[in-house]
């Protein structure tokens, strides 16, 4: 399939290679997209004030960000069904509305397929939320964002004893968990996965390999293979655009083939992170250029990495979407 892949001289592909793959797989599940309508919702990054975030200057996306959106910027990448994550809807404030909302999102333009929330795991008030958050069928779970969140980055937040009774609490109810894990937390996050074993665990944006110096991405490879021990971890192929804004495919190719070596196609999932990574490429482009890093693979490997894991992972039963309506 990747034979199939032109590469131009700025070393990215050419966007019409992501068709063929879809096509090829059965169409692509993206495990992990954001929508926010800014006229109707409250999103504090968004419309208040600026974060300084790895991503850069985000203006050109402070904007509504809906299912048509979406599906425009598929161009000709046929999309069986998709994943929406939590996009800090209020500030964190009542995160059950979120889901609530893309319910009816969900409704009236056929996506998302299923939900992410939002919810802080070492809360007293942790019950309460994971249930407003059940009332609707498409939530699977929550995500986790560490940055930020204690010394050093997060991994004091994996090894509080209070986020591992929330840890508990998402285990017994048989929910997901999407956990943003930069290096420094690999072990952290290894430890937990062992700890609960029957913990279904996702890894985001192929664990943030932020330093991209030698010594960062040594670091990175060890703790990833380290995570990779875990059987009950996977890890998305998803927010390397943002972490590399002039990538090609070259200088993906080292980090995503390192996963493919370290976990194995049925433990990867594609995620485009749009409209994040929109930031710096257009959707068929990304999709594409990650394609082309993994390198010569099978038909039903490929399968597996841009349908059947996320599939399986986040229980999508869903056919493909209904067109949206128009807007």
């Amino acid at each position: 399939m990747t034979s199939d892949i032109i590469i131009g001289p700025d070393g990215r592909p050419d966007a019409a290679s992501s068709g063929r793959v879809a096509v090829a797989v059965g169409g692509i599940i993206d495990a992990h997209h954001h929508f926010w309508d800014l006229a109707n919702n409250h999103y504090p990054w968004l419309q208040e004030q600026l974060i300084t975030a790895h991503f850069g200057d985000y203006a050109a996306i402070r904007r509504s960000y809906l299912a048509p959106d979406l599906r425009a910027d598929l161009g000709q990448v046929n999309l069986a069904a998709s994943v929406h994550i939590e996009a800090h809807w209020r500030g964190g404030t009542a995160p059950e509305g979120e889901t609530a909302w893309l319910t009816g999102h969900a409704r009236d333009h056929g996506l998302p397929s299923v939900m992410m929330g939002a919810a802080d795991l070492a809360a007293p008030d942790l019950d309460q939320v994971l249930a407003a958050h059940q009332a609707f069928p498409g939530f699977r779970g929550i995500r986790v964002m560490a940055m930020g969140r204690g010394a050093p980055e997060g991994a004091a937040l994996y090894r509080d004893p209070q986020f591992q009774r929330g840890m508990a609490a998402m285990v017994a109810q048989d929910l997901c968990v999407d956990l943003q894990a930069p290096p420094i937390t690999h072990v952290a996050v290894a430890d937990l996965a062992a700890q609960f074993p029957k913990a279904r665990i996702a890894i985001t944006h192929c664990g943030l390999p932020l330093d991209r110096s030698a010594e960062g991405l040594e670091r990175w490879r060890d703790g990833m293979s380290r995570l990779a021990e875990a059987p009950n971890v996977v890890v998305k192929l998803s927010g390397l655009a943002m972490t590399d804004w002039h990538w090609t495919c070259d200088s993906l190719a080292p980090l995503v083939q390192h996963l493919r070596t370290a976990f194995g196609p049925r433990r990867l999932m594609f995620g485009s992170n749009f409209p994040v990574d929109g930031l710096f490429s257009d959707y068929p482009t990304l999709l594409a250029g990650y394609v082309a890093a993994l390198g010569p693979l099978p038909e039903a490997d490929l399968r597996a990495i841009f349908h059947d894991t996320a599939k399986g992972f986040y229980r999508i039963d869903t056919p493909q979407p209904p067109k949206s309506k128009t807007p």
